[in-house]
């Protein structure tokens, strides 16, 4: 069962993302903050993050900066589910590595999944 972590600071997006993919057969954890997922991926190495770039304290781009600096987490994939796809926050991900952007204003959760099931088959 591949282990996702969520990282949006939105309460119920995450939780409803969270609970979706959990009934798609992931093993999901949410966080509500890039603080806590780099915590999170730390304490166990997750197989996909999906990633919001708008977050308050460590945003995005600087989470995942971090997490390439990392030699054990910077292969990790990582989707970018974000209100903002044509911000220099997208750009500025792009650059630092993702395997797919995702913006949440016209995306299903079907298609989240979809999207979390082939990048996952690709790895």
């Amino acid at each position: 069962m591949p282990h996702v972590l969520i990282i949006d600071d939105e309460d119920d997006a995450r939780e409803i993302l969270c609970k979706f993919l959990t009934r798609t057969g992931h093993d999901v954890i949410g966080v509500g903050n890039g603080e806590e997922g780099l915590q999170r991926a730390l304490a166990r190495m997750p197989d996909l993050i999906v990633l919001d770039l708008l977050m308050p304290g460590m945003d995005g781009p600087n989470f995942l900066g971090v997490l390439r600096s990392y030699r054990r987490l910077g292969h990790v994939p990582v989707i970018v589910l974000t209100a903002a796809p044509d911000s220099p926050k997208a750009d500025a991900a792009a650059k630092l590595g993702i395997n797919g952007l995702l913006p949440k204003a016209r995306v299903t959760l079907e298609e989240i999944d979809h999207a979390i099931t082939q990048t996952l088959g690709a790895a």
